[in-house]
């Protein structure tokens, strides 16, 4: 039987669980969570049990570009001397194009992702970057990016160190100028002022490797990844940067510092790459690592572990090492996340590499995924009463789909449950769960039948089975919708991303276009502009995603003609 709840109701329950007075139609209202001076888009990325959030900034403008030193032949239409906004636009977007001026060492290096916490305004999280010498202003070179924040205002994340134009040599002790650093992205922990750069449980990695924390609990306790070994890639690429080829130009890697040759292929990797669409190829073979502070308040790594390949066949071959990844952290320090590991996927087939969810407890991991039906799955999220979250990618008619489960990991018996969501083949990620079992993340509402849909931010409540799409709960002049929610704690405040109309000052026009906007959402006093019926409780429709993409197929076979049309 499908009972159906109005979103009046929803709205009400929200509003009890962050403790304010609200009638049964009130809406939740949208804070937007502020952007600092230049930035004109923000990301929440994470938010403590008092509604502090974590908000990531993007789109910046007014940094301390040296037009000096642009070649301008490549902006022979432009005044580099006096420049407008266009000229400022057209020289940043170069600048950090791994096409045009990006992947050049001896070009200027800009931030794109700079960080602030939201306390009633927005405050920048300094102290990342560094005055440049030559300017007298900060390099505005730094991404730094928090994570998550916790109730004793420790904030995590990733953040590299400026970069520094320095005047060195090349192999032929020939003078030249680059913009550089001496590390990596790494991760951080900031408190009370002070930023500590969180090390490798592994000491001799080359500039320290990369890392980043993910999560934090109020136990000072912070997990994420770390650098635990070169790739094999990496290793080649020092013996390419080392050894001269015959021609010797200056296109040969080993004509310039290693240092330089080392940073254009971590460039082209991990920056390039995503730039361009694709995902990230990390040069280093990260894994699971915890954090946590000594009785002298120094912080000190913990490698939580990963699976291991099989031997090699090859006698002369090495063993390769597989990766993962900690996602959240809860108060016992149990870790959730995903790990490689080599199974046999089907009847017939052996080691296939597969990405599964974990937990890491008590220095071992336990896997989450069914059978491996699915060759990628994560654990997003844990609670206090050690419920997980995650979801697994599985075939749903034509593509792909990711399904939401959780599982109650106390009970040695249970496995994962796999509520249907907005509809059988609706796609919807788990961000975050609350010790009130209620679960926020992305959700797909439209039934159209293509590889990529419009999405929303859900609220999906575990013992009503209860999935709510966000945006019927706001007010109807809101100017805002949805798009996705990250993090939700105990009083029922949820951190969103939003679409909301921005306007961008662009010389004498105005540049107007919906942009993404950090906002929470807490307890309203307006009238709800949802359709009634909006949210529904399918008591008994829990499936297996093997189910649910029979059931799919199924559908799509009866009703393909009619979604012909618009696939």
């Amino acid at each position: 039987m499908i009972k159906k709840y109005s979103v009046s109701l929803l709205a009400a329950s929200i509003a009890a669980s962050v403790s304010f007075a609200s009638n049964a139609n009130d809406s939740i209202e949208v804070v937007d969570l502020g952007a600092l001076e230049g930035a004109y888009e923000t990301y929440p990325t994470g938010m403590n049990d008092a509604g502090i959030a974590v908000v990531v900034n993007r789109n910046l403008w007014n940094q301390n570009i040296r037009f000096e030193l642009i070649d301008p032949e490549r902006f022979e239409d432009e005044d580099l001397d006096n420049p407008d906004d266009n000229t400022y636009r057209l020289v940043r977007n170069a600048l950090n194009s791994p096409g045009a001026l990006g992947s050049d060492p001896a070009s200027q290096k800009l931030g794109q992702q700079i960080s602030h916490k939201y306390d009633g305004q927005p405050v920048a999280l300094e102290g990342f970057d560094s005055i440049d010498a030559e300017t007298n202003r900060e390099t505005d070179s730094v991404n730094y990016i928090g994570t998550d924040i916790n109730d004793l205002d420790v904030i995590v994340g990733q953040a590299g160190e400026p970069y520094e134009r320095r005047v060195t040599t090349n192999r032929e002790q020939e003078e030249v100028q680059y913009f550089m650093r001496d590390s990596f992205p790494r991760a951080f922990a900031k408190e009370a002022g002070a930023i500590t750069f969180l090390p490798s449980s592994v000491s001799d990695l080359y500039q320290g490797g990369t890392s980043r924390a993910t999560a934090v609990n109020n136990q000072n306790q912070a997990v994420g990844y770390a650098a635990v070994a070169n790739t094999p890639n990496l290793t080649n690429r020092f013996d390419v940067c080392a050894e001269p080829s015959d021609d010797e130009a200056e296109s040969d890697p080993s004509y310039e510092e290693l240092n330089v040759c080392i940073w254009r292929y971590w460039y082209s990797q991990e920056v390039a790459t995503v730039a361009n669409g694709g995902s990230r190829s990390p040069i280093f073979v990260e894994q699971a690592h915890a954090w946590e502070q000594s009785e002298q308040g120094e912080w000190q790594a913990r490698h939580l572990g990963a699976y291991e390949a099989p031997e090699p066949t090859d006698e002369d071959a090495q063993r390769i090492l597989l990766t993962s990844r900690a996602y959240d952290v809860n108060e016992q320090g149990i870790a959730v996340g995903t790990a490689q590991r080599v199974v046999t996927y089907f009847e017939g087939t052996e080691n296939v590499l597969v990405n599964t969810a974990v937990v890491f407890r008590d220095g071992e991991l336990q896997d989450l995924q069914d059978e491996y039906r699915s060759q990628n799955s994560l654990a997003t999220a844990i609670n206090d009463d050690n419920i997980v979250v995650g979801y697994t990618s599985e075939r749903a008619g034509l593509f792909n789909r990711d399904r939401a489960f959780y599982v109650d990991i106390e009970d040695p018996s249970a496995e994962p449950t796999y509520p249907l969501g907005f509809f059988n083949t609706s796609s919807w990620r788990p961000r975050a769960i609350n010790n009130n079992k209620q679960v926020v993340g992305q959700g797909e509402v439209s039934t159209l039948q293509a590889a990529v849909r419009p999405t929303v931010g859900f609220l999906y409540d575990i013992e009503s089975d209860t999935i709510t799409d966000l945006n019927t709960l706001l007010p109807c002049d809101s100017g805002y919708r949805i798009i996705d929610a990250v993090d939700i704690n105990d009083r029922g405040e949820i951190l969103a991303v939003a679409l909301t109309e921005i306007v961008i000052p662009i010389d004498d026009t105005q540049s107007s276009a919906d942009r993404i906007r950090a906002v929470r959402l807490q307890a309203g006093s307006g009238e709800a502009c949802g359709v009634e019926e909006e949210a529904r409780e399918r008591q008994g429709a829990s499936m297996h995603p093997l189910l649910a993409g029979s059931m799919a197929l199924f559908a799509l076979l009866i009703t393909l003609r009619r979604f012909r049309a618009r696939s």
